[in-house]
């Protein structure tokens, strides 16, 4: 079958409604050619344009897929050059910006190889290697890898004081941390640009990946705590070697979410998580498991239990969903579909856009009442 195009020409000035439209075409996977806002792109099945609240690895041809993403020197646990050779592994992967810095200030995008040479930045010490990997589509990704520098003249250089606010007020000296069982506390060694979260009172610690994931903890910059690198050291890694989204993040209908060392995955529908019962019921449902994302266990608690989905056939209710040759969106409601006629209707019901299914026996289920505001 031939790939199917629209022709888009851009006089719409409402963004909500492009966002909608596109939205709807990108998950019948047609190609969009827009003379004004969007270039010629190929998008996927489920995948959605507009903007979340936090960017997933999107579900489809337009994703990445970043496992064991990014090694320094084969794995090697310490190195005596700055001079270091990276290799990368990231399915689906057309670009990639690479940093010394998790907020990758002046790192800008480069066509995506398997291997690159890499400088890590001055001073003896435990180094960071961040990357940020971009689909065709725009699907992003990102990690990180470190290893320990040896063998320089000096410890890796304080921040400088031109250096952006954010960098200034990691660098201050603080108090040490309070290392209470339940309280978050973040920090980062003097020496290093990774920054650590402890919630377990300093028993291990696990890296953030992102800035957005920083900011699903806390509200700022000076939150973090600058120790002596051997402070950093003594506390172990967690078994999850990275935070999970955590509790400031805003939460939609549609997300589907499990806690890292736990295999019960669950689906969010108006402030209830509905578990997913078996493998079998998530792949028949939902398709790929790339649209799970990993969050803090307090974020499923904040959340109250919805009921248990054993069907592989018929969608819970609360779920959206088309089928595979009509725009038309759905919302299941008691058993029934009933159609969204808008994109405001849409927005009011605080769906997210990438999280609409398709299915393939609308048959089965009866038609309700249109959604009409």
């Amino acid at each position: 079958m031939g790939k199917k195009v629209i022709f888009f020409l851009a006089k719409e000035q409402n963004l909500a409604k492009i966002l909608f439209y596109l939205s709807i075409a990108s998950i019948l996977g047609f190609v969009v050619v827009s003379t004004t806002h969007i270039s010629l792109v190929q998008v996927g099945w489920g995948y959605g344009t507009s903007p979340l609240s936090a960017p997933p690895v999107l579900p489809n041809s337009s994703s990445v897929s970043n496992s064991g993403a990014i090694v320094i020197n084969s794995d090697a646990e310490e190195t005596g050059s700055r001079d270091v050779t990276l290799t990368l592994n990231a399915k689906g992967a057309a670009r990639m910006a690479l940093s010394n810095e998790i907020d990758f200030n002046s790192s800008n995008f480069e066509p995506f190889t398997t291997t690159k040479s890499w400088t890590l930045s001055e001073g003896n010490g435990q180094k960071s290697v961040f990357v940020r990997f971009q689909s065709a589509a725009g699907g992003m990704s990102e990690s990180s890898d470190t290893i320990v520098l040896t063998g320089q003249n000096s410890n890796a250089p304080q921040p400088s004081s031109n250096q952006e606010q954010g960098n200034k007020q990691q660098s201050q000296p603080r108090a040490g941390l309070q290392c209470v069982a339940g309280q978050d506390e973040v920090f980062k060694a003097s020496n290093s640009s990774a920054v650590y979260i402890t919630t377990d009172g300093c028993v291990t610690k696990h890296a953030f990946r992102s800035p957005a994931v920083f900011f699903s903890y806390f509200d700022s910059y000076s939150r973090i705590v600058v120790l002596a690198p051997a402070e950093v050291n003594a506390i172990p890694n967690n078994a999850v070697a990275f935070a999970p989204w955590g509790p400031r993040r805003t939460y939609v209908n549609g997300d589907i979410l499990k806690t890292p060392l736990d295999s019960k995955v669950y689906i969010v529908v108006n402030g209830k998580k509905n578990w997913i019962s078996s493998e079998s019921v998530f792949s028949a449902l939902y398709g790929s498991w790339s649209v799970v994302e990993d969050v803090d266990q307090r974020v499923l608690d904040s959340f109250g239990v919805g009921q248990e989905i054993t069907s592989t056939e018929i969608h819970p209710d609360g779920t959206l969903v088309k089928s595979a040759d009509d725009p038309k969106v759905y919302l299941i409601e008691n058993g029934r579909l009933r159609w969204i006629v808008n994109e405001d209707v849409f927005d009011r019901l605080q769906y997210r856009r990438d999280r609409i299914f398709v299915i393939t026996n609308a048959d089965a289920y009866d038609l309700g009442p249109d959604i009409v505001s």
